[in-house]
């Protein structure tokens, strides 16, 4: 794996926006400018300048990162805002909308959304070992092979981060973003 370097994210200051994000409320629908998916997306983007993929998960040094939406799509216009224009380090951020697990295997960021156990558990399935970060809304989707999982306490949202799945898919996770998150473990061990 490459050394670690600091990131750069074109766009804007990914720590007021995280902390931001972190401190604010989840609306059950739009309030104002602002729902819980444009909230998810922004991290999602965020995300994306917080983590270390390994060098072969690039074809080129300027290639897009890809971040992929799979299965039902409460998330996509608001990331397809979110993302534009906007690049980590020389990769220009690119989604991907996805039927089919067997297609986020050549995306970078995979975004599981919804409660459908049966469809995420085929997605780690097909993703397991691969170098991409996987990113769920559900109970429990940490504790069942997901990288992040976001959940609602206190009327906010927060994310939880399984630090062995993302070692498994040979992911560097900034100790920045660990430091904002809670920590969880799989289920058996």
């Amino acid at each position: 794996m490459a050394p670690l370097r600091r990131r750069r994210f074109a766009g804007g200051s990914w720590l007021a926006l995280a902390l931001a994000c972190a401190l604010a409320p989840a609306p059950a629908r739009p309030r104002g400018d602002i729902s819980e998916y444009d909230l998810k997306a922004a991290f999602l983007v965020h995300f994306a300048g917080l983590v270390e993929w390994p060098a072969d998960a690039f074809g080129a040094p300027d290639a897009p990162l890809r971040i992929a939406v799979l299965g039902a799509d409460p998330l996509g216009e608001a990331l397809a805002q979110a993302i534009q224009g906007r690049r980590v380090d020389a990769h220009p951020l690119h989604l991907e909308l996805l039927e089919d697990a067997g297609s986020a295997r050549k995306a970078h960021i995979v975004f599981l959304g919804g409660p459908d156990r049966a469809q995420q558990s085929l997605a780690l399935s097909a993703l397991r070992g691969q170098s991409v970060l996987t990113v769920g809304e559900a109970p429990g989707f940490a504790e069942r092979g997901g990288v992040i999982n976001f959940f609602e306490k206190n009327s906010k949202i927060h994310f939880e981060i399984n630090p062995k799945a993302a070692g498994r898919a040979r992911l560097q996770i900034s100790s920045r973003l660990l430091g904002l998150a809670r920590i969880v473990e799989e289920d058996g061990g």
